[in-house]
C-alpha cells in the first residue's frame, strides 16, 4: 500500500494479492489453501449451530459514508501509521545508496505537509529507521521554506508538540524541524514553544533553535527581515536570560535596521538596571555581518569621540561587516576625528580580514 502511495498510484488489493501469490513457493501455497479450507469449514459449521436472531433497530445509529469522522488530525495520522506497517524485509535507509535515498526524499518532498509529516512518523514508529526519519525531517524543513504551510497544519504541529502523550523524542524532532526551516512561521512556532511547553528541556531546545534562526541558507540573498519583528518583541518583553541571548544573536545575524538599533541602545546603556540585556546585546553585536546593519551603526559612530567606548564597539562592528559601505563609513569617521583615534585605527587595521577594507587601508 505504501509503495503504491509513494509513486502516486492507486492501491489495488486484487493486484497486490496476485503478486503475493505469484511470489509464494508451492509448499506455501499448499499451506495457505489448507488454512482457507479449514477456516471455511469451521465458519460454516459455526453458522449452522449458531441460533438465528434478529438485531433490534430501535437503538441503532446509521452514519452515512459521506459524514466526516470526528477524529483529531494527529490521532488520525497515528491510525494511518498503525495501518501502514511494513514487513521486516524492508531495507533500511543506511543500506541504500545516496542516489536511491535522494530519489525517495525527492518524491516525499512533493507531497503536502500532512503527508510528509506522516512519512516522518512512519519512519520512526513503524520502520524504526532513525536515519530515514532524520532525512525526512530535513526534507520537511526545506519544504516549509519553499512553501508556506497552512494555518491548519501549523495548529496541528502546535497540538502535537504540546501533547505529552507523544514521545519526547518526537516532540524534540518537531522542534528541530521548525528550527531547520528558518522562516517567519518557524520563528513564531519556536517562540510559542518557549512560552507554552512545560518541560524545561524542550523549552531550552526551542530557545537554542531560536538562536540559530538568524542564519541564511547557502546562496540565499537578503537578510530575511520578516523573521525579525517577532524576535524584537521577545527582546523587548522577555526576562529570560537564555531567551534574550538567543533572540539577540538571531536579531544580529538577520541585521534588520530596527533590530540593530534596539541592540545598540541596550549595549551602550550604563545605568546598571538591565545588565543581562546589555551583555546579551554586546555579545550579539559581534555577530553582525550584513550590509543592512551599516546605517544604524554608522549613525551611532558619527558623533562619537575616539575615547568613547561606543567608538570601539561601533567601529568593531563595521570591521566585522567589512563590505564597501562599512569601510566607507569607518574611514569617513576616522578622517574627521583627531589624532587620538590612532590607537583605534591600529586596532581596526590589524583586525581586518576583508579584501575591501585591506585595500582601503
Amino acid at each position: 500500500y505504501r509503495s503504491a502511495r509513494s509513486i502516486g498510484r492507486p492501491f489495488d488489493p486484487i493486484e497486490a494479492l496476485r503478486a503475493e501469490l505469484v511470489s509464494m513457493t508451492k509448499l506455501q501455497k499448499s499451506i495457505l489453501w489448507l488454512i482457507v479450507i479449514l477456516l471455511g469449514g469451521g465458519i460454516g459449521f459455526w453458522a449452522m449451530r449458531r441460533p438465528s436472531r434478529s438485531l433490534p433497530l430501535t437503538n441503532s445509529v446509521s452514519v452515512p459514508d459521506s459524514q466526516p469522522r470526528a477524529i483529531p488530525p494527529v490521532a488520525e495520522k497515528q491510525a494511518v501509521v498503525q495501518s501502514n506497517a511494513t514487513d521486516a524485509s524492508q531495507r533500511s535507509f543506511a543500506s541504500m545508496g545516496v542516489l536511491e535515498r535522494n530519489a525517495i526524499l525527492a518524491k516525499i518532498e512533493k507531497q503536502d505537509f500532512d503527508s510528509i509529516f506522516r512519512f516522518w512518523l512512519e519512519a520512526g514508529r513503524v520502520e524504526h529507521d532513525r536515519m530515514k526519519q532524520l532525512a525526512i525531517g530535513s526534507t520537511l524543513s526545506f519544504a516549509m521554506e519553499k512553501r508556506t504551510p497552512s494555518p491548519a497544519f501549523l495548529e496541528e504541529m502546535k497540538l502535537f508538540v504540546t501533547d505529552s502523550a507523544n514521545s519526547k523524542e518526537e516532540r524534540e524532532g518537531v522542534i528541530g524541524i521548525f528550527g531547520g526551516a528558518m522562516t517567519k512561521d518557524s520563528v513564531d512556532f519556536l517562540i510559542m514553544a518557549t512560552t507554552t511547553l512545560k518541560e524545561n528541556d524542550l523549552r531550552q531546545l526551542a530557545i537554542q533553535e531560536i538562536g540559530e534562526s538568524g542564519h541564511r541558507r547557502e546562496g540565499g540573498g537578503g537578510y530575511h527581515a520578516e523573521r525579525s519583528p517577532a524576535l524584537e518583541q521577545v527582546w523587548s518583553e522577555s526576562n529570560d536570560p537564555n531567551l534574550l541571548r538567543a533572540a539577540a544573536v538571531a536579531m544580529a545575524q538577520i541585521g534588520a535596521p530596527s533590530a540593530i538599533e534596539s541592540l545598540l541602545s541596550s549595549a551602550i546603556i550604563d545605568d546598571g538596571k538591565d545588565d543581562t540585556r546589555k551583555h546579551a546585546a554586546q555579545e550579539a553585536l559581534q555577530k553582525v555581518y550584513l550590509e543592512s546593519a551599516v546605517p544604524p551603526v554608522a549613525a551611532l559612530l558619527k558623533d562619537q569621540l575616539p575615547s568613547s567606548p561606543v567608538s570601539a564597539l561601533a567601529g568593531g562592528i563595521l570591521v566585522n561587516i567589512g563590505d564597501d559601505s562599512a569601510g566607507k563609513a569607518l574611514l569617513s569617521w576616522l578622517q574627521n576625528v583627531d589624532e587620538s583615534a590612532a590607537p583605534l585605527a591600529h586596532e581596526f587595521v590589524v583586525s581586518t580580514r576583508s579584501p575591501v577594507l585591506l585595500k582601503a587601508w
